[in-house]
């Protein structure tokens, strides 16, 4: 597991410095803070045992954002194209119009893997959410996303968990499938299957983060906007859910917001049990006058007492 992040260089970040990590991570902050960004590095940093991957999360990073080919790629991810970025122990560096050089410190004592300057290869796919370190789940809820999630669980135990999660939103929840896209499920109140929609707007989002996480046995699990289409009230049985599974199945969790219920529903079970407590980290992104970004980060005891307080601690 992560236990510390230093990121330099790469888009609003010149120096950031995140000296403790938990298993369980909230990061809140305001809009164009780099919460989403944050996440990136993450990403390229867990890819790094391969240059190949490595590569491909980069060319990822620059479509999910709206960019492509025609794009100046490195002002696109470098904070300052004279120098380079570096995310822990990487180093990328701009060398030509659309290549990197990506240096990783343990390639130096491989003879199979060694830094590659090769081209960029633009390809996206649902490749990018469920890789070897780690499990993604952007703002958006994505129907392909849902089924490549359930071809890893389909006809497994984990099937069980899932419908455990769901089971957040109505009790009565027995069965589920996913098929192209479209999601089912089955009520112990109905003789026949129905569409998981008409639970409502949110049934589609916790799904995905229920497929998520049962995926995520072993990895990182990378949350962006946790609180998107979820009232409160499920927030909080969701953020159980993830510190129970995070526990059970070694998983480390970075999740973003910028709603202050989902840091109260964060803190509401975190503060619940000693082993949640010891699982559980928050920090905050903000920018200074000099528009740097730093992190803050808050014990639990911070966070009660602005929350006691009504003081915005997002």
């Amino acid at each position: 597991m992560l236990d510390h992040l230093h990121i330099q260089n790469y888009r609003l970040f010149r120096n950031l410095k995140i000296d403790k990590l938990g298993q369980v991570n909230l990061i809140a902050g305001k809009n164009n803070t780099g919460k989403t960004a944050l996440l990136e590095a993450i990403r390229i940093l867990l890819s790094a045992e391969d240059s190949y991957q490595t590569n491909n999360e980069i060319s990822f990073t620059i479509i999910s954002r709206g960019d492509d080919e025609g794009t100046n790629l490195f002002q696109s991810l470098f904070n300052d194209t004279q120098s380079n970025i570096s995310i822990n122990n990487i180093q990328i560096t701009s060398s030509k119009p659309h290549k990197f050089l990506v240096n990783y410190e343990k390639w130096q004592n491989s003879d199979d893997v060694k830094p590659t300057s090769d081209s960029l290869s633009f390809v996206m796919g649902a490749r990018e959410s469920i890789d070897s370190k780690f499990t993604s789940v952007s703002i958006n809820t994505d129907g392909e996303l849902n089924d490549l999630f359930w071809r890893e669980i389909a006809l497994t135990h984990e099937e069980k968990d899932v419908v455990e999660i769901l089971r957040i939103i109505d009790s009565n929840i027995e069965r589920v499938n996913v098929n192209s896209g479209r999601a089912k499920i089955l009520l112990s109140t109905n003789a026949k299957p129905i569409p998981l929609k008409n639970l409502g707007d949110g049934a589609n989002r916790l799904l995905t983060l229920a497929l998520a996480l049962v995926s995520a046995k072993g990895k990182t699990l990378l949350i962006d906007e946790f609180e998107v289409g979820l009232h409160h009230s499920v927030q909080e049985q969701l953020w159980d859910a993830v510190f129970k599974y995070a526990k059970k199945w070694n998983i480390q969790v970075f999740a973003t917001t910028h709603s202050q219920d989902t840091v109260q529903t964060f803190y509401y079970v975190a503060e619940k049990t000693p082993q949640y407590k010891a699982m559980s980290n928050y920090f905050t992104l903000q920018r200074k006058a000099d528009n740097d970004v730093v992190a803050i980060n808050y014990d639990l005891e911070e966070m009660e007492t602005a929350l006691l307080t009504n003081i915005e601690i997002r």
